[in-house]
């Protein structure tokens, strides 16, 4: 399984390096004039309401597959005490770092591949945060959320605020959705077990460069669930939102018919 993994997590590093310079051009916000203001925060009310329900105050927080830091340095803007993020990106890391430091957030930015998180890390933290976009890069889900459970302490909480795999069967543009007729054409079964093929990961601008490949991973939302359940996490909360957290899906937010979003949390026993 390792050396499978490595095969993809080491093609993802080089494709998502050649990808953050292109992002810090393209991407809507300047994050370093945006955390340059004290208290400043990129979450939506939806993830703000549940890691304030863990009582941030004196928490320790980890992100897996933090990219550039900006929701971790939120969520220390918004109490937590410190943070740490993980990445395998180089690029994304070294931009975590420098926005950490505009901010003057207590977070440490780890480059590393998930599968080598070390184990000084281990039950170090309170609240292991997973956001948008993580688990589709994860070949194996049961060794991901076993590596979240083993650097989270005893009694401390799992978030995650992740796009829901129902979007893997909606297109991307409202000319493919026919309500008189056929209600989904879908690219993809549900149930999808290939590796998914792409190239350009610029999703704010759309920039066309000669982008290495990367490779994605489809998982239901069952195995998920069951994941974080065999990791020996105790499943606290699951739920279904019809907002799009993507960015991709506009027109079927609009429609308010299709679970977009979803959000978990559980408890380490």
């Amino acid at each position: 399984m390792n050396e499978g993994w490595k095969k993809y997590s080491e093609a993802n590093r080089t494709a998502w390096n050649e990808a953050a310079p292109i992002h810090r051009k393209t991407r809507p916000v300047d994050l370093n004039e945006f955390f340059s203001k004290p208290g400043a925060s990129l979450l939506d009310p939806v993830e703000t309401g549940i890691l304030k329900s863990f009582g941030l105050d004196g928490k320790t927080v980890a992100q897996l597959c933090c990219n550039n830091g900006r929701d971790l340095i939120s969520i220390v803007n918004i109490g937590a005490k410190s943070g740490t993020g993980f990445d395998i990106s180089d690029g994304f890391i070294e931009e975590a770092r420098e926005l950490a430091k505009t901010a003057r957030a207590d977070c440490e930015f780890v480059r590393t591949d998930i599968l080598d998180i070390g184990h000084e890390y281990d039950n170090r933290f309170d609240i292991v945060y997973i956001s948008i976009g993580a688990l589709a890069w994860m070949p194996d889900l049961e060794v991901f959320f076993g590596i979240a459970a083993r650097i989270m302490r005893p009694g401390g909480n799992l978030f995650i605020y992740e796009h829901h795999p129902m979007t893997y069967l909606i297109p991307f543009e409202e000319s493919g959705f026919a309500p008189e007729g056929l209600v989904l054409k879908p690219e993809y079964s549900y149930f999808n077990k290939q590796t998914i093929e792409g190239r350009g990961l610029d999703y704010f601008g759309f920039t066309e460069y000669g982008a290495s490949k990367n490779f994605e991973f489809q998982h239901t939302l069952g195995e998920i669930v069951n994941s974080v359940i065999g990791a020996g996490i105790e499943l606290c909360e699951l739920k279904e939102y019809p907002h799009d957290i993507a960015n991709g899906f506009k027109w079927a937010e609009e429609m308010g018919k299709f679970p977009l979003s979803y959000t978990l949390t559980g408890r380490k026993k």
